[in-house]
């Protein structure tokens, strides 16, 4: 009876350890938030799952950067509104281009797209017509590059690329609270090589929308290159007729 008792005390005793041992997670083992606990390419992907099936229209404040052309530029802030297939309305809220308003619909009006200059030209000249392919000095993209599901669109296109190169470092850091949202870090490591033209990519992809509404790219130097994030987005706010129109009387275009 005495060596019966001593080995259902042992039993007893290994049982108890192990079951210590599945609620006290032994380091190097899968945690919340650990780099592994999520998978990053499969985050990606349902970025653009999201934005094709839910988004139709939203609204929002762009905060926008291109340090690597004009480190002396402040960030540009913009109020923008998207409708699909491709309609897009902004303003800019603060210098350097206070007053500045754009307006372009694809397809309409020659493929041209619509601007009421900034400062004092703004006062006097309130609606010049561009092709949709212009770009100014400040930046590198033209208005076709505009809006979050082109943004989904090239981080995509280049992280698959990079991984049919066999050149893609990509994880997960887990999820993180910043504006009072939860969102996904994601880093993006790639080599120096034509092609990739920033080295890393740090992405914060909102956990209830999977969308991506910051990303900031840094270049083979680590200094950052370029950066938007997407404050105050509205998805799918109800739209007025004359949301993307220069006739609409909030806005101030006006024919010569």
């Amino acid at each position: 009876m005495v060596v019966m008792r001593r080995k259902v005390s042992v039993f007893l005793l290994v049982s108890m350890m192990a079951a210590v041992s599945f609620f006290f997670v032994s380091p190097g083992a899968r945690t919340i938030g650990a780099d592994d606990t999520y998978d990053a390419l499969d985050i990606l992907l349902a970025m653009k799952d999201s934005y094709s099936k839910n988004i139709e229209s939203y609204t929002a404040v762009l905060v926008k950067g291109e340090p690597s052309l004009n480190k002396e530029m402040p960030p540009q802030k913009i109020y923008v509104k998207f409708q699909k297939p491709f309609k897009v309305y902004m303003k800019w809220v603060g210098e350097p281009y206070d007053g500045r308003e754009l307006l372009y619909v694809q397809g309409q009006n020659n493929d041209n797209f619509f601007v009421k200059p900034d400062g004092f030209i703004g006062f006097f000249v309130r609606l010049v017509k561009l092709p949709s392919t212009f770009k100014t000095d400040e930046s590198r993209y033209t208005v076709r590059d505009f809006g979050i599901g082109n943004l989904v669109d090239g981080i995509i296109d280049i992280t698959i690329d990079a991984q049919k190169n066999n050149d893609l470092d990509l994880h997960c850091r887990g999820i993180v609270t910043r504006n009072g949202r939860q969102m996904y870090e994601i880093e993006r490591l790639l080599p120096r090589k034509t092609g990739y033209r920033n080295q890393r990519l740090v992405l914060y992809v909102d956990t209830a929308t999977n969308l991506p509404v910051e990303t900031y790219a840094y270049d083979a130097d680590g200094k950052l290159a370029e950066y938007c994030v997407y404050q105050d987005l509205t998805i799918n706010p109800p739209m007025e007729d004359d949301e993307f129109s220069v006739h609409n009387k909030a806005y101030g275009f006006r024919y010569l």
